[in-house]
């Protein structure tokens, strides 16, 4: 395992190489290593995965944590349109 500094270093070199934040001058605005935390929960809520087990694979203390996530999925609007629109 690589020691945290070189994580660091190689994770750095590799957003250099790929440009990743070329002309982007606001800190916000950069990718960074949380951005693939953020990407990975993401990505797994926007694929129907409870938010409790998200909360659990990103050891979140609360599930108020992962709630950032919930607007990802709406898939819980479109079946209740889907039913609306069955009664007719």
């Amino acid at each position: 395992m690589q020691p945290r500094g070189q994580m660091t270093k190689t994770f750095r070199l590799c957003l250099e190489d790929l440009r990743i934040n070329v002309d982007i001058d606001d800190k916000r605005g950069k990718g960074v290593f949380h951005t693939l935390r953020h990407s990975y929960a993401s990505w797994l809520v926007q694929k129907n995965m409870s938010l409790e087990k998200v909360a659990d694979l990103l050891g979140h203390k609360t599930l108020q944590m992962t709630q950032r996530y919930k607007h990802l999925n709406d898939s819980h609007y479109h079946e209740a349109g889907g039913i609306l629109n069955n009664l007719g």
